[in-house]
């Protein structure tokens, strides 16, 4: 029964760390443009750039992508 509950925390902490990692990121870019002074750039939080920075970060762990 341990081993269940370890493995359903981590499915759950996987699940999370998909769903508000890509959320973090454009977060931080918004963060980062505006405390750098300009105010007329803005990254709206749709499913779009969601998904944008899924694919982002998906291509920047893959090993033919990289570049060393």
């Amino acid at each position: 029964m341990s081993n269940l509950i370890k493995l359903a925390l981590f499915v759950a902490f996987v699940c999370f760390a998909l769903l508000a990692g890509p959320w973090c990121f454009i977060w931080g870019v918004n963060t980062l443009v505006a405390a750098g002074g300009v105010t007329t750039f803005f990254i709206p939080f749709t499913f779009w750039t969601w998904l944008a920075a899924v694919i982002c970060g998906g291509l920047a762990i893959l090993p033919r992508v990289r570049r060393s």
